[in-house]
This record gives structure tokens, C-alpha cells and sequence, in this order.
């Protein structure tokens, strides 16, 4: 059974020009079927991250595997993995191209040269799984950022990644629209067992969300393990450029004679039932 799906050993990279490695001595894991969060301060290397593991950018040195194997050195090859691995982009006008939800989406499939029928049946499967059914003939220029950036996420899902790439995927979302995405996430991980990580920096997203984290700095891999080992380095933390999630904080500032012997809520929503349940 293969436990991690991606792994990166010794990876580094300098971009054409560059005066320091973007990516330097990386050695990581992505657990498989596991909703993984990429953390750490811009130009930590988050983004070059992503475009390797999509195979658009090439180790100078170090290895790379996806499901055990080492990444091809060719053309066929990285096309293969790049059917597996699906990328949603922060800014949904960076991957929206075409005039409407539905074409947008049937897109991908008719260049891999999918038959019409079959077209026609995962193209409405996908928009309605993200609620857009009654917007799939909208112009895109008339959805809003969040509606978008569900299109973007129907586009990715359609052509059945095993893995998902999110970069920053709740950005300047208003809560109800960052809810519904999350959600969506949420079901399609529980339905599908997709692989999901998440570039954000959204430390209490991070907390809430992630059953693994992995912390980036100068292009290193400086910390990895579960939400909670992670954020109790508190000492560290401003070292790489975090905060610490605002429910840590709050459970921290209730008496610890009323915490002992419960675990710290992983979300503000969470801490609310405990205290209202402890302190009624």
C-alpha cells in the first residue's frame, strides 16, 4: 500500500537569473487521501512547489515521486501525471477562458478528446456537484469571485484528478462563499478520497481544515506533522512567518483547571459548544 502519494527527496530549483534556489535540499511527503495544508511567508517556495509536482518546472537536482514511482523524463509522461494532479488557481481569471460555465468546463475533456455524450453527462455532473446548475449558461463576467472560483474547481474536478492542488483557494471570499467552497472540498474529499493540499495563509483555515501540514521556509521543508504538533511550536511559529490560529489562543486564556483533560477545539464554533456546555 503506498501510504504517501508525492514525495519530493533533496529537490532544489533557481529560476533562470535567480540569485538563490527557489527550492533548496526540499525533502517532503503527501500522504495520500489526505487534506495536506502548504504553509509558510511569501516567496517561501509554496508556488514553485506546486509547479513541480505538476511537472511544469524541473528539479536542477533531487527526486521526485508520485505514487512510488520517480517522475518521467518526458513529455508523455509528465501529460500522464498532469491528468492526475489538478491545480485550482488563487485567481480564477487566471484558469476561466472560455464564455460560460458549461463550455468553460467541457474544455479540458474535449481536448483530451472525450466522446460528446460522455461530455455532456460529466459536464453537468460537475457543475451541479459545485451548485451552479442555474448559472451554467451565465457569461463568466457576470459571476461573482466566489462563483468563479467554483467554476475553476468544476473545471479541475471534471477530469477526475487523483490529487488537488488549492492555491489559496478562499481569498478574498466572503465567509458564505468561503463556507460553500469548503464545503465542496469537504464533500468531494469524503466521496472521492482525493488527495487535497493547500497552499493558504490563513492560519485558522490551516487548523480547522488540515489533517497534515507541512511548513516551508527559503525553499525547505522546516516542519511536517499533524495541525496540532505543529502550532504548539509556538516559539517557532514567528520564525516562519505564522500565527498562531485564534482558537488556540482563546482556549489557551480559559483557566487551566476547567481545560485539563480536554482536547483544544479546532474551530471558533467548536469553542463556543465547549463553553457554553462547561460554563452554563
Amino acid at each position: 500500500m503506498i501510504h504517501n502519494i508525492l514525495e519530493t527527496e533533496s529537490v532544489s530549483y533557481t529560476y533562470p537569473g535567480g540569485r538563490k534556489p527557489a527550492l533548496d535540499q526540499l525533502t517532503l511527503q503527501i500522504p495520500q487521501a489526505k487534506k495536506t495544508a502548504l504553509l509558510g511567508r511569501n516567496g517561501s517556495g509554496k508556488s514553485t512547489l506546486f509547479l513541480q509536482l505538476l511537472g511544469l518546472l524541473r528539479p536542477d537536482q533531487g527526486a521526485m515521486r508520485f505514487r512510488g514511482q520517480p517522475y518521467p523524463d518526458n513529455r508523455r509522461g509528465l501529460r500522464a501525471i498532469r491528468e492526475e494532479i489538478g491545480l485550482v488557481f488563487q485567481d480564477p481569471e487566471q484558469q476561466l477562458i472560455l464564455n460560460t460555465p458549461r463550455e468553460d468546463v467541457s474544455y479540458g475533456l474535449r481536448n483530451a478528446g472525450v466522446p460528446e455524450g460522455e461530455i455532456r453527462d460529466r459536464v453537468r455532473e460537475a457543475i451541479n456537484a459545485v451548485g451552479l446548475t442555474h448559472a451554467a449558461d451565465t457569461p463568466i463576467h457576470a459571476l461573482s469571485l466566489g462563483q468563479k472560483k467554483r467554476v475553476a474547481l468544476a473545471g479541475v474536478m471534471v477530469m477526475r484528478p487523483r490529487v488537488l492542488l488549492l492555491d489559496e483557494p478562499t481569498a478574498y471570499l466572503d465567509r458564505t462563499s468561503e463556507r460553500r467552497l469548503l464545503d465542496e472540498l469537504a464533500r468531494i474529499h469524503d466521496a472521492e478520497g482525493v488527495t487535497m493540499i493547500m497552499a493558504t495563509h490563513d492560519m485558522n483555515l490551516a487548523y480547522e481544515w488540515a489533517d497534515h501540514c507541512i511548513v516551508i521556509q527559503d525553499g525547505a521543508c522546516v516542519m511536517a506533522g499533524v495541525p496540532g504538533e505543529v502550532f504548539a511550536r509556538v516559539a517557532a511559529l514567528s520564525d516562519w512567518g505564522l500565527s498562531r490560529p485564534a482558537v488556540l489562543n482563546l482556549w489557551d486564556a480559559i483557566p487551566e483547571r476547567l481545560r485539563h483533560g480536554h482536547l483544544a477545539p479546532k474551530a471558533l464554533s467548536d469553542l463556543e459548544d465547549w463553553l457554553r456546555h462547561h460554563l452554563a
